[in-house]
């Protein structure tokens, strides 16, 4: 006997940074967010309204509609409602504001790493779907970061970051003269002036800077101290990914 009832659902797997929105619901079930689709409505409109009740979250950016795919309502128990059998259509989506107001009560909103996720979820089909698509999950992802790197003088931090810039490895340089630093050197304590340079960049060029540093950095051991961007001004990071663009 087949369910009594099929409906349409649609929800999205929101990106902030490295981390995905994750919604527990009734105290007893993790999910993505998705909710049915209302008569009338399109299924990106239902996926927008559904992630802003259960999340708060309403500034998307819709990088693609997934494939639909089928299965029951999660029973109480935690099993299959047979009952119930949705079609899910979810919309991978990025936001940059990662502040979380669910309008629904009974509804709480986390943000997890996208690697967490899929362990996370309560149903095994959805559990399936996302470790399915996580790949081009993690494609998406871009972590800002910022790298420090210390030169001998200003001439050569020079070269360095002209280099970065015009090659759109950074969309920012800064540097800071006549850093004195102390460090240990063959086992006696060594004191320097330096150049400190502050790189703004992504995670997918770091690779980049770090090749450059061995090929060309004067050094015997650079100093290259990659620090993640947790939290990033919108206006600043939306600039950064227009200057900056993606490794492939």
């Amino acid at each position: 006997m087949g369910p009594q009832k099929q409906v349409d659902c649609a929800g999205g797997i929101v990106l902030y940074l490295d981390q995905v929105l994750v919604i527990r619901q009734n105290g007893n079930s993790w999910s993505l967010p998705k909710g049915h689709v209302d008569p009338g409505e399109s299924l990106e409109t239902a996926a927008r309204r559904e992630i802003e009740e259960e999340s708060g979250v309403n500034n998307l950016r819709v990088i693609a509609q997934l494939p639909s795919y089928q299965r029951f309502r999660l029973s109480l128990s935690g099993g299959d409602d047979i009952s119930e059998e949705k079609t899910l259509t979810l919309f991978l989506c990025e936001t940059d504001d990662p502040t979380l107001m669910p309008q629904e009560a009974h509804s709480r909103a986390i943000w997890v790493p996208a690697t967490g996720v899929g362990s996370l979820l309560s149903h095994p089909r959805d559990r399936q779907f996302y470790e399915q698509h996580l790949p081009m999950i993690m494609f998406q992802i871009r972590m800002p970061v910022v790298c420090q790197i210390s030169f001998p003088d200003h001439a050569v931090a020079d070269i360095f970051g002209t280099c970065l810039l015009e090659t759109r490895i950074a969309a920012c340089v800064q540097c800071v003269p006549r850093v004195q630093s102390r460090y240990l050197w063959e086992g006696s304590v060594q004191t320097a002036d330096e150049v400190m340079m502050v790189v703004k960049t992504f995670d997918d060029h770091v690779p980049s800077i770090l090749s450059l540093l061995v090929d060309g950095h004067p050094y015997d051991v650079p100093e290259c101290i990659v620090s993640q961007m947790t939290r990033v001004l919108p206006s600043y990071l939306d600039w950064m990914k227009k200057e900056i663009p993606k490794k492939t």
